[in-house]
């Protein structure tokens, strides 16, 4: 009994642990100076895993001003999509491409509702800021 009691304290505790490890998202300005730390919350859905590669999947999704912006695929293997419904000419939108020590590697004026984007580094985490007049949605994007 001491010891069923034992191996289940040390159960408890381990995924208690594991849980409790969170990921922080790091913001840069564009001489790559961190700006911003904060915890960042990882959404996982089974349906994600099953969906087929290109299509938008609702974890990818967030919203700006009214407006749905959808990332996929993700994880990549080096083209992601940026979808951003509906797009608006007379609101300035720009997306930023960091590596993960906060290089700025690309950026560029969103013109169109969908937009591919190219990364070209390693494998590895990639930041993507998105911005929507005064507001980001910064997204971890991860190159096999």
């Amino acid at each position: 009994m001491k010891t069923l009691l034992f191996f289940l304290t040390i159960l408890t505790f381990s995924v208690s642990t594991a849980y409790s490890q969170g990921n922080y998202e790091f913001l840069y300005d564009a001489d790559g100076n961190m700006t911003t730390r904060r915890l960042a919350v990882q959404r996982i859905s089974r349906v994600a895993a099953e969906a087929p590669q290109d299509d938008p999947v609702d974890d990818n999704t967030d919203f700006l001003q009214d407006r749905k912006i959808t990332i996929y695929p993700n994880p990549t293997r080096g083209r992601i999509t940026l979808s951003v419904s509906p797009l608006d000419a007379t609101i300035e939108s720009t997306y930023a491409l960091y590596d993960s020590s906060g290089r700025l590697l690309d950026t560029n004026r969103i013109d169109s509702e969908t937009t591919g984007i190219e990364i070209t580094g390693t494998p590895g985490i990639y930041l993507l800021d998105v911005k929507i007049g005064d507001e980001v949605s910064q997204w971890k994007i991860i190159k096999q």
